[in-house]
């Protein structure tokens, strides 16, 4: 794999912390909905204002040359199956709009942290425009990534534990755990949404066998789900699930 680097944006950000209290997200992610409860925006501090807006030419984006999605990831594309939903502020009853991606993330920034939840985001390029994604995890096993369609924002979340992507070929691969199940996700994003491209589960045939969990309690996996089509092994599951998502090409979303 031959990569280039070229400078771009990079994002200092701040955490604060402040008062407890929650931001109201309302997503729906089809399988798993979620919705994380808020409340009145405070006046933001100056620091956090900045936080999308402080950038130089010292960042490195590594933009990955040679992948190309594949003919199974394009029929899901087009298939435009919509996940997760437009971000909203705490207290609005609609969406806000917004000039541009600075002013959309600030506003964001600014409602999680005077709520309570203070966040460290991180910017990464899902997709090959000029406008970076936002993922930020307001508590632990529940990372979001925010993106921007030059009006709103869009967010894609669930209990997700970790991220991967492949830097600006518009594929990202997030993965969460529920109860003795994992839930495998491949999304990327359409007219500025999030669309779903594969859907996979994996676990034990029957979750209230003793025989279902190791001695760390962890689940021995024995089922696999992928696109509504049942597998019968690991091997079967991944090389279905390459067709969708390469980890080889792959770039791990590292939050501190």
């Amino acid at each position: 794999m031959e990569k280039k680097k070229i400078s771009a944006l990079v994002i200092a950000i701040c955490t604060i912390s402040i008062t407890s209290c929650g931001v109201e997200q309302i997503v729906d992610n089809g399988q798993n909905d979620t919705q994380q409860e808020t409340s009145a925006m405070e006046e933001p501090s100056p620091v956090v204002e900045d936080a999308a807006q402080n950038t130089d030419d010292n960042v490195v984006i590594e933009i990955t040359e040679g992948y190309v999605n594949s003919p199974e990831f394009q029929e899901a594309f087009d298939s435009n199956i919509r996940i997760g939903g437009p971000y909203h502020p705490a207290g609005a009853a609609e969406v806000t709009e917004y000039s541009d991606w600075q002013e959309a993330y600030d506003a964001l920034i600014q409602d999680l942290n005077s709520e309570g939840d203070s966040i460290d985001p991180k910017m990464i390029y899902v997709n090959d425009d000029d406008i970076p994604e936002m993922v930020y995890e307001p508590s632990e096993n529940n990372m979001i990534i925010a993106t921007f369609d030059g009006e709103y924002i869009n967010l894609f979340s669930s209990k997700l534990s970790s991220m991967s992507y492949i830097e600006k070929a518009n594929n990202l691969y997030a993965t969460e755990r529920v109860g003795a199940y994992y839930d495998d996700y491949v999304v990327a994003i359409k007219d500025g949404a999030w669309v779903q491209i594969a859907y996979g589960v994996r676990g034990p045939i029957d979750e209230w066998a003793e025989d279902s969990f190791d001695e760390n309690g962890e689940p021995i996996i024995s089922y696999w789900l992928l696109n509504d089509v049942e597998l019968k092994s690991q091997e079967d599951y991944d090389n279905e699930f390459k067709k969708f998502y390469d980890p080889a090409y792959a770039k791990a979303v590292e939050m501190e």
